[in-house]
């Protein structure tokens, strides 16, 4: 009930205001047109230096004018106390005027003005547009909407507490403090101090942002109204917005300032976001890759540990069991007390199932798994080129989005740009985290020609005698047939496999385990063994070693998915992997394995394997 009335409290002053406006039937002359004319009519603005506005007639006042000695200005005598009056005479009500309102438009009215004849000289003359009576004539405009009408501007509205700063509007930087440095925003209506990030400050310093500059905001952030709204002329210094990097984008200078239609602002080029920027509103992309699941468990000590679906079945499934046992054992602990010789504890039956379910119930609180969800996608821009070819990697952590399909167009939202991974292949790319707030929002979908100009590439099985080929960081997707084993490396997360397909050319894959078999005894058994055949999804192209003259992959838990079959079955294998699933079928099937004399034999290759394992740990 309290939070409803905050958010209504502003509209029921103007309504209020409106209602007294009419009793004192404050009807205004207002010799404004009725029909307002954009400036988008105008044409752009030109820049002149102060000579060739000087040359048109303006006098130096006008020329240097700013938002802050446009307040105090007086025309030919005539000021903001004059404005007043010329107001009252009008028809206005004395009640519902306060010399606050009236110098704060008074002040962005006549530094408006001013802009207008420094811009278009040759449509605004003096002895026109920069009159006493063209000001007060605005002002009883403003009079009429604000007051009358009890319409309220986007900045308004925010600091009183009935919208939030988070919504998509555009703002102009009406006054730039160089020694800070610090803006001033307006939405032609009010003023309030912006707080900048560092990358807002470099572009004021650079002069990208200046004072007239208009720009895009979305989900920026009020402080100084935490605890509910305030007026917005009774401290005007108490409350700011706070600006970031990827929230703000440049706006034409035409753009009509306030709340937009469109609810985001949507990021189409992923270079434009800032690693430590802040939130992107909204990302409109490409999907390239989708990785696998991860379980990220937290254990005592703060031990985490990351698991592939597979593993945290085993997990859940190790936990009931631990459940189940423990239950056995409360249940036979009140059983005990009933037992002749005990405390009688319970009067019956009831209260015994009763305790038992209080304690089991305590026990499951107190061995509650804490476990998370990750995953991550890879995506690049709609349109891509060799100038504009940027990738980001997006982690979601719990989320709960739709099914998303690779190749297809997306639209997220609320994603905040993180430092640059670390991770083998993701150094150069943008990271972002999904937050609470992301969601997927429907996406116009791509025609067929229109895909081939993006970054997206199907998936396709990479021979290992092409994996040579590659840069070292390169994503790969790898059907192989499993010719040796390392045991486990002691305090090592990983595990060696040597591995082959049709092309006969011997790989290592460096494969990253979920926790080292030296931190638990409890470790599940691997399972990936000889003979098995193997598709590794998003695999990474590390090093070749010259000493073996191998290729080294590396199958990272958050990003490489692995299917494994034994027997004969494909299933669970993609479309476009198949073909080269039978060729490895081939393979095994024959213990010879010869295509010609010059092809070494399946034996051939396991011994030369064997030697591999043993050249890379002597241990093993």
């Amino acid at each position: 009930m309290e939070g409803s009335q905050k958010r209504h409290r502003g509209n029921i002053l103007c309504i209020a205001l409106w209602m007294l406006s009419k009793k004192n039937d404050s009807t205004l002359v207002c010799l404004a047109p009725a029909v307002r004319e954009p400036i988008s009519m105008f044409g752009p603005p030109q820049k002149r230096t102060p000579q060739k506005l000087a040359d048109f007639g303006l006098p130096q006042d006008i020329i240097n004018m700013r938002l802050g000695t446009a307040k105090t200005f007086r025309l030919d005598g005539w000021g903001v106390n004059e404005a007043l009056k010329g107001l009252l005479d009008r028809g206005a009500s004395v009640d519902l005027l306060s010399e606050a309102w009236v110098q704060n438009h008074f002040g962005l009215i006549v530094w408006k003005l001013a802009c207008y004849c420094r811009s278009w000289p040759d449509r605004f003359n003096l002895d026109s547009s920069f009159t006493p009576t063209a000001v007060l004539d605005q002002l009883c405009y403003r009079y009429e909407r604000e007051i009358n009408r009890a319409e309220r501007s986007a900045l308004r509205k925010i600091v009183e507490g009935d919208e939030s700063a988070s919504r998509h509007m555009v703002l102009c930087i009406a006054a730039v403090d160089d020694a800070t440095p610090s803006v001033t925003v307006t939405d032609g209506w009010y003023v309030i101090p912006a707080t900048l990030d560092v990358h807002l400050i470099k572009a004021v310093q650079r002069g990208r942002l200046a004072v007239g500059t208009k720009f895009h905001v979305c989900q920026a952030s009020l402080h100084g109204a935490e605890n509910g709204g305030v007026a917005i002329l009774e401290q005007p210094d108490a409350v700011s917005i706070t600006l970031h990097g990827n929230n703000t984008r440049l706006a034409r200078w035409d753009e009509k300032m306030g709340f937009q239609r469109t609810p985001i602002q949507w990021t189409s080029r992923i270079r434009n976001i800032l690693p430590d920027g802040g939130i992107v509103p909204g990302l409109d992309v490409v999907l390239l890759r989708k990785y696998p699941v991860v379980y990220m468990e937290k254990l005592e000590n703060d031990i985490k540990v990351r698991r592939s679906g597979r593993e945290e079945l085993r997990a859940q499934e190790a936990h009931r069991s631990k459940l189940e046992k423990r239950h056995e054992e409360i249940v036979q602990e009140v059983e005990k007390a009933l037992m002749p010789g005990g405390h009688e504890e319970f009067l019956d039956r009831s209260e015994m199932e009763r305790e038992i379910s209080a304690r089991t119930s305590e026990m499951v609180a107190q061995m509650q798994r804490n476990v998370q969800v990750m995953f991550s996608i890879r995506v690049g821009n709609c349109r891509d080129d060799d100038s504009n070819r940027q990738e980001a990697l997006i982690t979601f952590w719990n989320a709960d989005l739709p099914d998303l399909q690779e190749g297809q167009r997306i639209r997220l939202t609320s994603l905040k740009a993180t430092k640059p991974s670390r991770d083998l292949g993701f150094e150069d790319m943008i990271q972002l985290n999904g937050t609470r707030n992301t969601i997927s929002c429907p996406a116009p979908v791509m025609e067929p020609d229109s895909l081939l100009l993006t970054a997206y590439k199907p998936r396709e099985i990479t021979a290992c005698a092409d994996v040579q080929q590659l840069h070292v960081g390169a994503e790969v997707d790898l059907a192989v047939i499993v010719l040796a084993v390392s045991e486990a490396v002691v305090d090592s997360f990983k595990k060696y496999l040597i591995v082959t397909d049709a092309s006969r050319r011997l790989i290592v894959v460096e494969y990253h385990l979920s926790m080292s078999p030296s931190t638990t005894a409890s470790s599940p058994p691997f399972w990936i063994k000889v003979m098995s055949k193997v598709l590794l999804a998003n695999a990474r192209y590390k090093i070749h070693d010259h000493k073996l003259d191998v290729e080294v992959v590396s199958c990272p838990l958050n990003y490489t998915q692995a299917i494994i079959t034994s027997g004969s079955s494909n299933q669970g294998w993609p479309l476009y992997a198949r073909r080269t699933f039978h060729q490895l079928q081939e393979l095994g099937d024959s213990r010879d394995g010869r295509q010609s004399e010059n092809d070494a034999s399946l034996v051939e290759l396991m011994s030369r394997a064997n030697a591999i394992l043993m050249g890379m740990h002597p241990s093993l």
